[in-house]
């Protein structure tokens, strides 16, 4: 801890205190960012069909719709302490990032590939369950909707259903690549894209800030220095009248 005033993410060691209006403008940033946080976690929990039993334990964890509102719960609470536009932004970008990734998005990546490897596999192995059957006659968005919310991957103890050795072998391997590729998109977004992209928009804000700063300095110092020297010149034709 420094003692200073102002959000940890820059390592210019500077105090930072926001103006008044900066305190208005951050309050109403926040007002935004909660709900949104809020709405992506409902979101999420729309495609599971949630009802009021998600608030009931079933054993001593909680259920994936219990996790996500205790994610979302904390996450949002990080927002909310957010100290300026800059770390309200990152903790945004960031926050939601992981819910998304953690709750639906790396599932879609791991669907995606299931996907693939369906059409793919010369064996005929089915690694998707359709929850319901597909229209083909639907729009691109609703073929979409219908493989976003219908459709999961098959577990491992219904892959081993499968009587031949070694397609069931080959099955559980191709789930296993699915996992994978649920894994690498979270470590990858979070771990690389997410920080990169969150950092250089901090970076670029500071700068231009700066530059900011250095211009009204030199406006500044531009009318002082012609205020001395008209105060001078001044200053020397007056004793001049003097004498």
């Amino acid at each position: 801890m420094t003692g200073k005033k102002g959000a940890p993410i820059y390592n210019d060691d500077q105090e930072r205190i926001l103006t008044p209006q900066e305190k208005v403008k951050l309050t109403a940033q926040k007002f935004v960012a909660v709900p949104l946080m809020w709405g992506v976690a409902g979101l999420s929990m729309l495609m599971d069909k949630p009802s009021f039993r998600l608030f009931q334990f079933k054993n001593i964890f909680p259920t994936m719709d219990q996790a996500r509102i205790i994610s979302a719960a904390t996450f949002s609470s990080r927002i909310a302490a957010s100290e300026d536009s800059n770390e309200l932004r990152e903790s945004t970008i960031r926050d939601i990032a992981t819910f998304s990734s953690f709750y639906f998005l790396g599932d879609y990546a791991a669907k995606g590939i299931a996907t693939y490897l369906e059409k793919h596999n010369k064996d005929g192995i089915k690694l998707l369950n359709r929850l319901k059957n597909e229209d083909p006659n639907a729009s691109a968005i609703k073929k979409f909707w219908n493989w976003a919310k219908h459709t999961k991957i098959k577990s491992t103890d219904e892959l081993s259903a499968i009587t031949d050795k070694a397609l069931n072998t080959k099955a559980r391997h191709l789930r296993g690549l699915c996992q994978f590729g649920n894994f690498a998109f979270s470590l990858i977004a979070l771990g690389i894209f997410i920080p990169l992209y969150t950092r250089t928009q901090t970076n670029k804000k500071q700068q231009a800030k700066a530059a900011q700063n250095v211009a009204a300095n030199d406006v500044k110092n531009s009318s002082t220095t012609f205020t001395q020297k008209y105060m001078a010149n001044n200053s020397t034709a007056f004793n001049s009248f003097l004498k």
